[in-house]
């Protein structure tokens, strides 16, 4: 059987430099195309796929219950790509009988899959964790992780906060693992200051306490704040899953935190202005495209999403006095539900575009729906007809004569190693300098000079010697060449296409 290739370790060397002018942001991939393999300290955890020459879709089948359907076989299944019938390569199906239903606190499913083991990473995202089950959350979090450690999955535990910390490895020991989870279960202050903002803001608005310019003003900086470190958010969970490429078997990511708006500010607009005008004042910092690029990359590196809320703003009812107007409780109710709707658009287009599922109950029984889409997937696979083009297509599966719900990833892409180089210059753009390990710079130089239409501006950049590799060309003579990939990118998150430039050595 064709299986997708992982070309190890990788003869590039992707380093990134970022830099700023006048509210553009710039950053710079360089690849030093004549490099020797990675010393072991420069060797990531794990690598990307090169060259694949079968897509494997994971696919969930459950009856009108929600119980799992075992037993299908492959003319069951009928797979479109871009609308058109695809033969299936291969095809396997989980080996498993649920002996307990769903809302059982613990399922018994006995399995024995063929792509065993899978590989979970817990994504705690602290800076959006605002209920107050926090530690029954991380509670329910150790008894999955040690469930999973039992069947022989490999789990990895990070945390994103002030910076993305990784606090358990994927080889490390089930006790590392647990005290990872000890150690996140804490509070952030930065969890708390935009809705502490948010609650001033509605306040001012409910007693007129300035004009409402002024208001509209603080609103804008609130949610160009909140879009920001929704950007930043997203850029690490993107890393995350670049990461995960090259790993073999099942890939789940598991993000826990109450999400962000994919239109910061919107429910402070529309207490302010009417709830007519507060879509096209939110949409100035939607969010969309990030989460749109997020999904596609997540569904290219074929890893499925589930997305925990933990009570802080989807579900929440009547939360906070702060966060609420004191004497008018229907607008209370109109402005939760928008506030809701929000956050719950981000989670979802997250999960189910990736074959996920949004969990809305932090329990211990809704955890084992993850473990349970562990289990019980079906993988089907084809052969695509094309080559790495960078290009999304869409993903359809159906099961054939059964009135069944089916789950998958939504579309894939074969990414060229231009594809990916874009990709990590765009993480470039939001991370800075966490992602420049090379230590390149790059300074302007002169000032700005306006040629043919566009703008010419002097930019030295420097890389380390000791960092580029080359190559013997004759008697004293040593060659190499550096490619520099340029993005650049305003304050409105709109940027340029991917810029390159040569240098030989």
């Amino acid at each position: 059987m064709k299986t997708a290739r992982d070309d190890s370790p990788s003869p590039l060397l992707r380093r990134f430099s970022r830099l700023a002018l006048g509210g553009v942001t710039a950053a710079i991939l360089g690849l030093s195309w004549l490099a020797g393999p990675l010393t072991a300290a420069e060797n990531p955890p794990f690598t990307g796929d090169v060259s694949v020459e079968v897509v494997n879709v994971e696919v969930w089948v459950t009856d009108r219950d929600g119980n799992p359907v075992i037993g299908l076989e492959r003319d069951d299944f009928e797979l479109r790509v871009d609308g058109a019938v695809t033969p299936l390569s291969n095809f396997s199906a989980p080996k498993a009988v649920p002996l307990e239903v769903l809302d059982t606190p613990e399922p018994q499913i006995t399995v024995a899959d063929p792509e065993a083991p899978s590989f979970l990473v817990l994504f705690i995202d602290h800076s959006n964790i605002l209920g107050t089950r926090r530690s029954e959350v991380i509670a329910s979090l150790a008894e999955v992780v040690e469930k999973r450690l039992d069947q022989g999955d490999r789990v990895m535990i990070v945390s994103n906060d002030d910076s993305l910390e990784v606090l358990s490895e994927f080889d490390d020991s089930a006790s590392a693992h647990l005290a990872a989870l000890r150690a996140a279960d804490r509070a952030s202050p930065a969890a708390f200051m935009n809705e502490s903002e948010y609650g001033r803001i509605l306040r001012c608005i409910e007693v007129n306490c300035s004009e409402p310019a002024l208001i509209q003003t603080d609103i804008d900086v609130l949610a160009r704040q909140i879009r920001q470190r929704g950007r930043i958010t997203l850029a690490r969970m993107s890393a995350i899953v670049d990461r995960m490429s090259g790993l073999p078997g099942r890939r789940a990511l598991l993000v826990i935190g109450d999400g962000g708006p994919a239109r910061p500010g919107e429910s402070l607009y529309a207490a302010l202005l009417g709830t007519t005008r507060s879509r096209t004042e939110a949409n100035r910092f939607r969010l969309t495209p990030d989460i749109q690029q997020f999904t596609e990359l997540a569904n290219a590196r074929r890893v499925t999403l589930y997305t925990l809320n933990t009570g802080g703003i989807v579900g929440s009812g009547s939360r906070a006095q702060q966060t609420q107007f004191a004497t008018n409780a229907v607008a209370n109710i109109e402005l939760q539900f928008l506030r809701e709707a929000n956050f719950s658009t981000t989670v979802q287009q997250m999960a189910e575009e990736t074959g996920g599922r949004v969990l809305f109950k932090p329990t211990i029984e809704t955890l084992a729906t993850i473990e349970q889409d562990l289990d019980t997937a079906y993988l089907l696979g084809f052969s695509p007809d094309h080559s790495a083009d960078d290009r999304s297509r869409r993903l359809r599966v159906r099961v054939r004569g059964e009135d069944y719900e089916v789950r998958n990833r939504v579309d894939y892409r074969l990414t060229s190693d231009e594809g990916a180089a874009a990709v990590q210059t765009r993480l470039a753009l939001v991370l800075g300098e966490t992602a420049n390990p090379l230590e390149i710079r790059a300074e302007f130089g002169g000032t700005a000079e306006k040629a043919r239409r566009k703008w010419v501006i002097p930019v030295a950049v420097k890389v380390p010697i000791a960092s580029i590799t080359t190559v013997p060309a004759g008697p004293g003579a040593w060659q190499g060449r550096l490619e520099f990939l340029f993005q650049l990118e305003d304050e409105g998150g709109n940027s340029t296409p991917l810029l390159e430039s040569e240098l030989p050595l």
